[in-house]
């Protein structure tokens, strides 16, 4: 009985350190001395949309650290708390053709939402965009510099933003909330500031217990032609020492229901 119940308590913690590696990390930064955009100059004309910093605000980050990936694709986040006010943030735009054709759309632009009557915002890659956005949640980009080469006739002058035209890049004021090096991995990263808001009461958590409240889908390939569900997701800061804690959910073969499918057009 005790030689079996050593070998589970074993397995369990491996488990959790296991999680809590996780291949993404979603988790927010509370009560943010700036905004995310602080001290960030356009680039492009691209800039980050933000404007909630001080007492009662929240920021909430993704970061990518999957093996293969090339970003995030799609993602639905639930909290847990009071919410006032939430903001979706997640880079969005359009585009035109030399020729003067569009606008096109592009980036997070898919089932975009961000409520809180259910406490919960999402975004997607619509499959119809002419060509994917790559490197959310691992690199710093812009919507100019990722459009260049990316469509054929593609006039950099025409990119507009309706949120968030640059991503990766933050308030250096925010720190390793922001950017930095993944414990465990040792992988550089760039978080991605998916929405911000308003709260009352005790902060805000990122809930990982509800069935279909959090889920995040990434690109299998540099075209885009696949897409995948997260192994596992942990509510975590993860450019910090590994502890493993309870608020980190391993879902296997979780797709991210309505978001465009997880095959989308070629570049």
């Amino acid at each position: 009985m005790l030689r079996r119940f050593f070998l589970m308590s074993v397995a369990l913690l491996a488990m959790a350190t296991a999680a809590q590696a996780g291949s993404m990390y979603v988790y927010l930064a509370i009560d943010p001395a700036t905004t995310a955009g602080a001290g960030i100059a356009p680039v492009g004309g691209m800039s980050v949309s933000s404007s909630k910093s001080g007492a009662g605000t929240f920021q909430l980050y993704a970061v990518d650290d999957t093996d293969g990936s090339f970003g995030l694709k799609s993602y639905q986040v639930k909290l847990n708390g009071t919410l006032l006010t939430f903001l979706n943030r997640a880079p969005n735009g359009a585009w035109n053709d030399t020729d003067g054709a569009g606008p096109y759309a592009e980036a997070m632009n898919d089932v975009r939402t961000a409520s809180i009557v259910t406490n919960t915002t999402s975004g997607g890659q619509n499959p119809t965009n002419p060509f994917f956005v790559k490197g959310m949640g691992i690199s710093a980009s812009n919507l100019v510099l990722s459009n260049t080469g990316a469509a054929p006739g593609f006039d950099p002058t025409s990119t507009t933003q309706s949120s968030s035209g640059a991503w990766g890049l933050y308030s250096p004021t925010l720190g390793t909330a922001t950017a930095g090096v993944v414990s465990a991995t040792g992988h550089t990263r760039n978080a991605i500031l998916l929405a911000e808001g308003n709260y009352s009461g005790t902060a805000p958590t990122v809930d990982l217990q509800t069935a279909g409240g959090t889920a995040l889908n990434f690109f299998t390939s540099q075209s885009g032609s696949g897409a995948a569900s997260a192994a596992a997701i942990a509510a975590t800061n993860p450019f910090g020492p590994i502890i493993p804690e309870p608020a980190t959910l391993t879902l296997v073969g979780l797709a991210v229901v309505g978001f465009g499918g997880l095959v989308g057009r070629r570049r």
